[in-house]
């Protein structure tokens, strides 16, 4: 509960500030709670009351479960984060 409070609170900050803001659970939580990736204000300031009722529905409703790769996805968003110093450094 602690964790999904925190994504919410986050989720809700970037809205607030339209800070286009990515999530990434570990595991994914199924069809039928949403997808494994999803954000905030990342397709514009035009979706974000949307973004957050997504954020607020898979959040509600996923379970931990499974086997956590948590090497490999620490390592996935570093690449991540690595392609997009360029443009980080510009801002």
């Amino acid at each position: 509960e602690e964790i999904c409070s925190c994504v919410k609170y986050h989720a809700d900050m970037a809205g607030i500030l339209k800070a286009p803001t990515t999530f990434q659970l570990l595991n994914d939580p199924g069809a039928a709670v949403g997808p494994k990736k999803f954000g905030v204000a990342v397709t514009g300031p035009n979706r974000i009351s949307e973004n957050i009722i997504l954020v607020n529905s898979i959040m509600t409703k996923t379970r931990p479960r499974g086997h956590t790769p948590l090497t490999k996805n620490i390592l996935k968003v570093h690449k991540m984060i690595k392609r997009m110093t360029p443009e980080l450094r510009e801002q």
